[in-house]
């Protein structure tokens, strides 16, 4: 604190001197007779001055105190800008305003022409901007606000979008420490101010964005069942809508729009899309009080039906063309379910190139006219499909 009272108030108060003659007659009068009222005494407002407030960026000084009602105050010191004066108001009160530079002050209070005078010493410094780190915590929807620069002892009033949400002292180094809890998702603006003195001291100011947008793992496809398995994280409290690329909701294998977040943890299935997708587009949104707080994007890669015909056929040679997965594998099995081998033993096999495949088959190694196709992808299955020949 940088203000220093050098002298304290005078206060002084006279006592009514009383007479008594002893032995002297009082002549009675019928007025002798009736009580008469005591005059009214009302005690004189002491003469005080102290310095309210140093506002140090400024040099503002505020000077209050209590004198005589209609009196006049005068506040001057050599070392200030200006000097006041100022009326005793009806309830004994005043209150005046000096500025003064950088730098230690005397300043001399003064009521009327003849008064009596205190002196007060006050202190202003030059500060340098007030300092903060705002550390956002989106998915705990909190702010840690902290810094080292305040004035020790100093009152750090945190502010939310121009709302107080926290309030703290300053360590005797000057460091100080809050969080502000329970914000919304998105940008906010995050000030500080720093009081003491008894005004305001200097502040600073920032914004932070609580981003509640959630995480989406790579979808994964199961051509088998038809479905898309999907999982991933987000901000406890909130539920995931899932939508399509139009942005419309997809619906889940257990009827949800709405998947409920678990231990920051989110799960579902859906079913894979009609028409010819390759790369089906998913959004996950975190949703929380009925608004959108964020998103994430992946793709579901979808492969390629597998289709296939006999395009020639004779009673030595089948050949079978078609499209599939780029990069699978095509194996071969007959009517009863074996697996179709060339004439030296060896599994049968068409290898997926650019979409595209060809293989030819003996007829008189094959059960039956009909063959079942189905295609792999790094040992996992992506496709099947039927000739008959």
């Amino acid at each position: 604190m940088h203000i220093r009272r050098t002298s304290a108030a005078i206060v002084v108060s006279a006592a009514a001197l009383a007479l008594v003659v002893p032995g002297a007659a009082q002549a009675a009068s019928p007025q002798s007779a009736v009580a008469r009222p005591a005059a009214a005494t009302t005690a004189a407002t002491p003469f005080t001055a102290r310095i309210a407030s140093v506002q140090h960026s400024t040099g503002r000084i505020v000077v209050v105190g209590t004198g005589r009602p209609g009196a006049v105050v005068s506040v001057s010191g050599a070392t200030l800008n200006a000097g006041a004066t100022v009326a005793v108001k009806a309830d004994g009160s005043w209150r005046a305003v000096v500025t003064a530079p950088h730098g230690e002050h005397s300043i001399t209070v003064s009521q009327g022409a003849a008064g009596r005078s205190i002196t007060l010493t006050a202190i202003v410094d030059i500060r340098l901007p007030m300092t903060m780190q705002a550390i956002a915590l989106p998915w705990d929807r909190e702010v840690v606000v902290a810094g080292d620069d305040a004035e020790p002892g100093a009152t750090v009033v945190v502010s939310v979008d121009g709302v107080v949400v926290a309030r703290t002292k300053a360590k005797a180094d000057g460091s100080w420490f809050t969080v502000a809890e329970g914000l919304a998702f998105g940008t906010h603006r995050v000030s500080v101010v720093q009081r003491f003195d008894g005004t305001q001291n200097g502040g600073a100011e920032t914004t932070v964005d609580l981003d509640g947008s959630p995480t989406l793992d790579t979808p994964v496809v199961d051509v088998r069942s038809q479905t898309i398995s999907l999982s991933g994280t987000a901000p406890e409290g909130t539920t995931i809508e899932l939508r399509d690329p139009s942005g419309v909701p997809i619906e889940t294998l257990a009827g949800e729009t709405e998947i409920p977040v678990d231990d920051y943890a989110w799960h579902t299935t859906i079913r894979i899309p009609g028409g010819d997708y390759r790369q089906y587009g998913i959004t996950a949104v975190t949703r929380f009080d009925g608004a959108d707080a964020g998103s994430a994007r992946n793709s579901a890669l979808i492969p390629i039906t597998l289709r296939a015909e006999v395009t020639k056929y004779t009673a030595k040679k089948v050949v079978i063309t078609g499209r599939g997965e780029p990069g699978a594998v095509v194996s071969f099995t007959d009517a009863n379910g074996a697996v179709v081998r060339d004439a030296d033993g060896a599994a049968v096999i068409a290898q997926v190139e650019r979409g595209d495949f060809t293989r030819t088959l003996d007829p008189r190694l094959v059960s039956g006219r009909t063959l079942a196709l189905t295609q792999t992808l790094n040992g996992k299955f992506v496709g099947e499909a039927t000739v008959t020949f």
